[in-house]
């Protein structure tokens, strides 16, 4: 995530207090912000990515995301994890991590935005947050990501694309791309000499 340094304090400081506010737990309960991650792997995995930012000293360690015990014990719950001042080459910030773990960098202006956004060797989704809708438009064509919003959260349209950009996702759903995605082509050649 990246945030403009001159709301970089403010942000932080409104974004923590949401997220330690936030409930985890069943994901059928309107109340509930965060459910559990998809899988035992995926757990370990995202629980590895924290682990490691910790050691390598990848940022501010604001909130720490651990596995919940308790009534939850048995299913994959993971707390949010939050990385302030985020190093942009640390592995947190290089990943994606699916989970409730986020690294969240400063930048000073849209050039360098920009610049860190597309520093990866991913592109599934952006989200550009601001009042100034040239601006908007400038950054989100300039960004390498299959899907960018703009002042909205990510609500996904089953007649549109959705895919990622360099080594994101597996294709495209939605669309008539999608539907490609279910056909099988073939070539039949006859030869009648």
């Amino acid at each position: 995530m990246l945030v403009q340094e001159s709301v970089y304090d403010a942000f932080m400081e409104k974004f923590v207090a949401v997220i330690r506010s936030a409930t985890v737990g069943d994901p059928f309960d309107p109340a509930v912000r965060f459910g559990p991650v998809i899988s035992q792997g995926a757990a370990d995995r995202i629980l590895a990515a924290i682990d490691e930012a910790v050691a390598h000293k990848a940022g501010e360690l604001v909130c720490r995301g651990k596995r919940i015990g308790g009534d939850l014990a048995g299913g994959y719950y993971i707390e949010p994890t939050v990385f302030g001042r985020a190093d942009n080459p640390s592995a947190l910030a290089q990943t994606e991590t699916f989970g409730p773990a986020v690294a969240v960098m400063r930048f000073g202006d849209e050039t360098e935005a920009v610049r860190i956004a597309n520093d990866t060797v991913y592109g599934l989704n952006a989200f550009v947050q601001t009042r100034d809708l040239g601006r908007a438009h400038r950054v989100a064509r300039q960004l390498q990501a299959g899907s960018v919003w703009i002042n909205q959260l990510s609500d996904i349209s089953p007649q549109g694309r959705y895919g990622g950009y360099k080594q994101s996702g597996f294709g495209r759903i939605g669309g008539l791309e999608g539907l490609y995605e279910f056909l099988q082509v073939k070539n039949i050649r006859i030869g009648m000499s």
